[in-house]
């Protein structure tokens, strides 16, 4: 069979449905270059069609309940390709202006009030509880809400606001020290 038939292919798609693992074997192998080129075209690069290659390959074998359904075999995987190329792009995109974003002078000020902070926090180390720091961890670096970090701690959740706004405290009372 030649990679054009196997993508339309409707009995292959059957028996992949079916956890013919063979036919999911043969239909990748057959299948690679024609989507491959597809999925490089989409995405513009090579590294992001083989990681777009990848996630197609492992969603149709997670998937494989539903492919008995698909009439149009070749448009399914034409499209899937397309949408997770697509996809790839997008998040790549996101990425690049996250990378941008932090060289930017509102990036640069939140890193200097980070910094002042972290400053305070090791200044006022020896005036805060080990349950305090941890605490004050979970919530400022790790992001955790109230709630998690209670559940978390197993404490009560009052305790913690009590803790957390202690540890506020005690580090705001903390002059400002330069590096």
């Amino acid at each position: 069979m030649k990679p054009n038939e196997i993508l339309a292919d409707e009995k292959t798609f059957r028996a992949i449905a079916a956890g013919d693992l063979q036919a999911y074997k043969r239909y990748c192998d057959l299948s690679f270059e024609v989507l491959r080129m597809v999925a490089n075209r989409f995405a513009r690069n090579e590294a992001l069609g083989a990681l777009v290659m990848e996630s197609f390959y492992e969603q149709l074998w997670e998937e494989r309940n539903e492919l008995a359904d698909i009439a149009d075999p070749a448009d399914y995987a034409m499209s899937k390709v397309c949408q997770l190329a697509m996809k790839a792009l997008r998040e790549a995109r996101r990425l690049n202006m996250m990378i941008e974003d932090a060289d930017s002078p509102e990036a640069k000020a939140r890193q200097e009030v980070v910094e002042r902070i972290e400053r305070k926090v090791k200044a006022a180390g020896a005036r805060l509880s080990a349950n305090h720091r941890e605490i004050l961890d979970m919530g400022w670096r790790q992001e955790y809400s109230y709630q998690q970090i209670a559940v978390i701690k197993g404490m009560k959740l009052e305790t913690v606001k009590r803790y957390y706004r202690q540890a506020v405290r005690i580090i705001e009372s903390e002059p400002d020290t330069p590096e």
